[in-house]
């Protein structure tokens, strides 16, 4: 008999008229957006008899908000379009079934744009849930800047109080993302008022460093400076004992110089060398030679690849040494390994050049 009853009740038409509502369904929430701009919710917002287009981009909660002058459908797609040509177009557009979202003109400038269109079910705005719930923020937090101007006494327009409210919405975390829509939708964060009381890491740095030399140079003589074909003194491996006479070829850096002695040319810190008053002729005699590049000769300078030496102001023949890496037709002396014995062919102009008196000591090598 219950059954019977509860058939009867269900199959009549007034008690059906008459029922209460049924419970709503579980929640379905969409699909996460896994990257910016893929899917945008839109609605129209009304406050203090001013009418909002509100945007809202499902990943980042990124808003966009403009005052419509009208609600129509051409103007609907104006906003749109700036929209769109400032970030692009997006994958999946959902709206309500207002009058401007389900015109022909409004589904042919999506279609034309490749936009995919999604509809909410007719009076179920929580399906649209994305753009009714940024239409609630934006017109509350309209109506909070406008009630504080009034207290203030200040005069704002609309699009003023519009433009506060939201750089500071776009910076402020999210309680789903908890990031700030600005920086996952522009991946970087925005600079506000607020970003002047951070310190710079660029402005640290600067000012540790600063201090470094402060620190570094406080019981420091004023820093030498060397200047081309002068004669210095170098120290041979850092060893301030033993120190020999070089002549300066060009500054390789702010703290660094090239210096030609002897037979080899050297990459000497300021702090191996000291100012003498030696001149050219304190120097060590020696003969025109092809000059050892220091390290890889391709990292050397190409300038500094040839040096040109003259003996004029030694009282010997002119000869000029023939450059570092010469086709054998191009030099005229061919200069013979260090050591291996053979004799120098002679040249008319010339000066044969002197084997070295230095002692070849065998490499200190490390046996294992």
């Amino acid at each position: 008999m219950d059954a019977e009853l509860e058939a009867l009740v269900q199959g009549c038409e007034v008690c059906q008229v008459v029922r209460p509502t049924p419970p709503t369904a579980p929640l379905h929430p969409w699909p996460w957006a896994s990257r910016v701009w893929q899917r945008v919710h839109i609605d129209f917002a009304e406050k203090g008899g001013v009418s909002y287009l509100v945007l809202v981009d499902a990943n980042s909660k990124w808003i966009e908000v403009e005052q419509m002058r009208s609600t129509t459908t051409e103007r609907t797609i104006e906003v749109l379009r700036a929209w769109f040509a400032r970030f692009g177009l997006p994958e999946e557009l959902c709206s309500d079934n207002g009058p401007q979202f389900i015109s022909a003109e409004f589904k042919q400038f999506l279609s034309q744009n490749g936009i995919r269109h999604k509809l909410s079910p007719p009076y179920h705005p929580a399906t649209n849930g994305a753009a009714e719930r940024a239409v609630q923020t934006v017109k509350k937090a309209l109506s909070k800047e406008m009630e504080r101007v009034s207290r203030e006494g200040g005069k704002r327009t609309d699009s003023h109080v519009l433009a506060s409210f939201l750089i500071r919405y776009r910076n402020t975390p999210h309680s789903v993302t908890k990031q700030t829509p600005a920086e996952l939708f522009l991946k970087r964060k925005m600079r506000t008022k607020f970003t002047n009381l951070i310190p710079s890491l660029e402005d640290h740095m600067s000012k540790q460093q600063q201090k470094q030399i402060e620190f570094h140079d406080r019981s420091r003589v004023e820093l030498r400076e060397f200047g081309p074909t002068e004669i210095v003194s170098v120290s041979v491996k850092g060893d301030p004992r033993k120190r020999v006479l070089g002549t300066v070829v060009k500054a390789m850096g702010p703290r660094s110089y090239l210096i030609r002695i002897g037979r080899q040319l050297r990459h000497v810190h300021v702090d191996h060398l000291a100012r003498t008053r030696c001149k050219e002729a304190d120097l060590p005699e020696e003969e025109p030679f092809e000059f050892e590049p220091f390290g890889d000769q391709e990292s050397m300078p190409k300038a500094n690849r040839s040096v040109e030496t003259s003996t004029a102001s030694r009282g010997q023949a002119e000869s000029v040494a023939p450059e570092i890496g010469a086709s054998p037709q191009s030099q005229p002396t061919r200069t013979p390994e260090r050591n291996s014995g053979a004799e120098i062919p002679s040249s008319p102009r010339a000066t044969p050049v002197r084997r070295s008196r230095r002692v070849t000591k065998p490499p200190n090598r490390l046996n294992l």
